[in-house]
């Protein structure tokens, strides 16, 4: 009995680890923005990354703490080319 406990803390620590410190998280779409994309109330996996392009989906922090999910229309380099072009 005490080693099935033993056991089971154990595995229960290791779980809690694995969801902790993994790249993914649960995110669930509230409001219409991103509707067609994503309907609101959809549940969708995010990873973490440090890399992003051109019409990849994000999910950022608002100013409230609040989740936001946008996508990318410019990276900073095509902001600029725009800009200096007059577009």
């Amino acid at each position: 009995m005490k080693k099935r406990l033993i056991v089971s803390l154990a595995i229960g620590c290791i779980l809690l680890l694995l969801a902790y410190f993994q790249p993914y998280k649960l995110v669930v779409v509230i409001g219409q923005s991103m509707y067609p994309t994503y309907k609101s109330g959809q549940i969708v996996l995010a990873k973490k990354t440090k890399y992003f392009k051109k019409s990849d989906v994000v999910v950022a922090l608002n100013d409230d703490r609040s989740l936001i999910i946008k996508r990318i229309l410019y990276t900073p380099e095509e902001y600029y080319i725009a800009f200096r072009s007059g577009i």
